[in-house]
């Protein structure tokens, strides 16, 4: 086999190439830094601009005078005049207490929460 004898041309070129890409692999690694920084900084904007529009429907809304009346009636159970509001307590109880009541209708059941303990009270003395 020939031996490969590397001329003084072959040899600077690969100098040149070696000092090359050890100066350009911080500024590379910078430029890849930047870009995905950017990236993520777009994606923030798109998401901020997807809120702002979901704001904005949500500001157009109350422009509808119905929407304006349904939200009267929902949040603070208004009624138009002439109209008559019946509300309908313990409706929503189709599931089995997890708290066991008092045995007996003058007792109250140490496992009840304060609150619940007070609101049976109540609801007790106002039935007796």
């Amino acid at each position: 086999m020939p031996a490969r004898n590397f001329s003084g041309r072959s040899v600077a070129l690969l100098v040149v190439l070696f000092v090359a890409a050890v100066l350009l692999a911080p500024t590379l690694r910078v430029y890849l830094d930047q870009q995905a920084e950017l990236r993520t900084v777009q994606e923030d904007i798109s998401a901020q601009q997807e809120e702002q529009r979901r704001l904005t429907a949500q500001i157009a809304r109350w422009d509808d005078p119905a929407y304006i009346q349904q939200q009267a009636r929902d949040r603070f159970n208004l009624v138009m005049p002439g109209e008559k509001a019946y509300m309908v307590i313990g409706g929503d109880q189709a599931i089995e207490d997890p708290v066991p009541g008092p045995a007996s209708p003058g007792q109250v059941n140490p496992d009840m929460p304060w609150a619940d303990a007070l609101w049976d009270s109540v609801v007790r003395a106002g039935t007796d």
